[in-house]
């Protein structure tokens, strides 16, 4: 997967990420949550991804509001959604079901 460079981050964003949380860096930690949400080159599904995976509170707000269609919930059709906590997907649940159910 490649990201789109900002201040020399690049492709190297996840695995810095991954260090951050591993020696509880708090503040790259944040500074890379940043990153991730002001990155057009993250797809929304990758975002909601990361932001489980690493407990980004605000990259996880963001990727959530990224859902704000009916067809941007095919992210999540026709896939085992392994890769993301039963939390996670409650959470999307209920955003789906909050703006949708009316017209099922």
């Amino acid at each position: 997967m490649e990201y789109v460079g900002i201040h020399g981050i690049g492709a190297n964003a996840e695995e810095l990420l991954e260090l951050a949380d591993r020696f509880l860096l708090r503040a790259p930690k944040l500074q890379l949550e940043h990153f991730f949400i002001c990155s057009e080159g993250v797809g929304r599904r990758q975002k909601l991804i990361l932001a489980d995976k690493y407990n980004l509170e605000n990259l996880l707000e963001h990727a959530i509001k990224l859902y704000n269609s009916r067809s941007a919930f095919t992210d999540f059709y026709k896939t085992n959604n392994a890769d993301i906590s039963d939390e996670l997907k409650t959470k999307i649940f209920d955003k789906f079901f909050d703006n949708y159910a009316y017209n099922l």
